[in-house]
């Protein structure tokens, strides 16, 4: 769901949830090509109407037998249509590796925790000059926020891995703790130095996504 939050910025998310597994021959290469059989059917949660410009991400609940292989959207025929959707497949991709990376790098190598805790249990109860950092970065708001703003107001894969190089290079010069190493090393890139001068950028390997497991 956090995910489809981020990319709202660019489409209008609809997550599904399967009765049962879906079927072996839907995968990452071919998963556009697959619709459902009644829409209008659906059961949904959450999320505003279709109407509003953006809206939050949708839940909706659906039966394996209402998955139907349809084709490619015949909005898309035209190569150039073809291509815009798989590169918005490829952002869509790459989002959810980074959230799922800097989530995870967060929880293992972050030595302030108690922020969030405490901006969700105790935000009224501590003296109003008592502050605590989101991070061992100097990111105002801790570099999960950065990235995650980053990847809704980015356009391309290329543009957002810069921009978050960048925010690495500008906030974590005196970062030990090793959550940009753990967040690359999740990425699965290899982690640009972090010098004077940032060294060669990492590159987004897209095959690296499809022979991960994901756990919920």
């Amino acid at each position: 769901m956090e995910t489809a939050k981020i990319l709202s910025s660019k489409i209008s998310p609809m997550i599904y949830v399967l009765s049962n597994s879906s079927s072996d021959k839907m995968n990452i290469t071919n998963c556009l090509e697959y619709s459902t059989r009644h829409k209008k059917d659906e059961t949904g949660y959450g999320g505003a109407g279709t109407s509003q410009h953006k809206q939050s991400a949708t839940l909706k609940k659906i039966f394996k037998d209402n998955i139907i292989h349809a084709g490619l959207p015949l909005d898309y025929a035209k190569p150039e249509r073809l291509a815009m959707l798989y590169r918005l497949q490829e952002y869509a991709l790459f989002t959810l590796r980074c959230v799922y990376a800097i989530n995870l790098a967060n929880e293992y190598r972050n030595m302030f925790p108690e922020k969030d805790y405490v901006d969700s249990f105790f935000k009224d109860s501590l003296p109003a000059d008592f502050k605590l950092m989101p991070d061992n970065s100097a990111a105002p708001h801790g570099m999960k926020y950065e990235i995650k703003n980053i990847l809704y107001h980015a356009m391309t894969v290329e543009e957002a891995l810069d921009n978050i190089h960048a925010a690495w290079q500008t906030y974590s010069m005196k970062d030990i703790t090793g959550v940009r190493q753990h967040f690359y090393h999740v990425l699965g890139i290899i982690e640009p130095e972090i010098t004077g001068v940032i060294g060669k950028m990492g590159q987004w390997n897209k095959a690296y996504h499809e022979s991960t497991a994901w756990v919920m």
